[in-house]
């Protein structure tokens, strides 16, 4: 007889072949597509250069979401100052650690739970934080894609799906800013519900809930600084072009960054379908469908998409090695002092 456990790990075990089937049958259509002798013949005459400015272009997206992370965390109340090389450590451990499992989410959860063991603080308090670090970053991405769209259409380069790559990036930040000002204005009435809905017995949970919604609202409650942490948010999303801009360099693509600003939010989007498996799969098709009105060939494309996850890949590994075998010791003695002091 079979266990709810056992039943729960044949299920993800189905749900996982069935993902990695689709992300082969799309990996097979778009390589038969376009050749793979010319993906191949791409890939070999990519230039290590421009390869290495791409890493430098990754790197710093990767710090500037790493400062913004710090810099939410002080505002909350779990200083940070005089540690944030620590935080940076824990942020490459948790890049490393997350790809090994399924989804970004995973990477998010490593993050909580390695903080708060390293800082302390609330849980509540540490999800916030990541909660509200995504949605600005979308945001910043979006309005930086309307803009460069903005451009592209001035220029007479905008391909055919301008109008509803402005929709969905449009919506994103209408979105993501609705839902700010709705929880700043509507507070009061999720606490009303969440008291007639808990009840005494779900205190706990009520009082969590309360903590993670006032942490929300750290641009308001906490004194944070919106105009800073949007800057760099920003930042972080043209830094992410500038990678593609160069990996497209590498391999022969000559795009203006406005052209990778405006599509790589679009990139983004995409990849919260569940058809990738650490960038390969789904990725490489929105790639080659984005980019063809550009003039860019399937095979230098599909290159571009597939050299950018395999830098991806590198870096967190290698980055994060480096964090876990010069911190680890670090990072376990704060998070065994973090839980010490909690006994007491």
């Amino acid at each position: 007889m079979s266990t709810p456990r056992a039943e729960g790990a044949w299920r993800a075990a189905l749900r996982h072949a069935i993902k990695f089937a689709i992300v082969f049958v799309i990996i097979f259509w778009i390589v038969r597509q376009a050749g793979w002798r010319e993906i191949l013949a791409t890939i070999q005459r990519a230039n290590p250069v421009f390869l290495l400015l791409g890493l430098l272009g990754l790197t710093l997206e990767m710090v500037s979401k790493a400062w913004n992370w710090a810099r939410l965390l002080d505002s909350l109340g779990c200083s940070t100052r005089g540690q944030r090389l620590q935080l940076l450590r824990a942020y490459l451990v948790a890049a490393l650690m997350g790809t090994l499992l399924p989804s970004s989410a995973s990477t998010d959860a490593l993050r909580i739970v390695i903080a708060q063991r390293m800082f302390g603080g609330r849980p509540s308090m540490h999800t916030a934080c990541i909660v509200i670090q995504n949605v600005l970053g979308w945001v910043s991405a979006c309005s930086l894609g309307l803009v460069c769209i903005g451009v592209l259409v001035a220029q007479g380069r905008a391909p055919a799906y301008a109008l509803p790559a402005a929709l969905v990036s449009g919506a994103v930040v209408a979105t993501g800013l609705g839902l700010h000002l709705g929880l700043r204005r509507y507070r009061w009435l999720l606490l009303l519900m969440l008291r007639r809905l808990a009840r005494r017995r779900w205190f706990a949970l009520r009082r969590a809930a309360r903590r993670f919604i006032d942490a929300l609202l750290v641009f308001e409650r906490a004194n944070a600084r919106f105009v800073p942490r949007a800057l760099v948010a920003a930042a972080a999303a043209f830094f992410s072009a500038s990678s593609f801009l160069a990996i497209g360099l590498a391999v022969g693509v000559d795009l203006p960054v406005q052209v990778w600003c405006a599509i790589v939010p679009l990139f983004s989007l995409f990849g919260l379908l569940p058809i990738s498996v650490s960038g390969f799969g789904g990725a490489q098709a929105v790639h080659v469908f984005l980019l063809a009105p550009f003039g860019v060939a399937a095979p230098q494309a599909f290159a571009v998409s597939a050299l950018y996850a395999v830098l991806n890949i590198l870096l967190n590994v290698v980055l994060g090695a480096v964090a876990w075998m010069l911190g680890s010791n670090e990072i376990t003695k704060r998070a065994m002092a973090t839980d010490a002091g909690a006994d007491r």
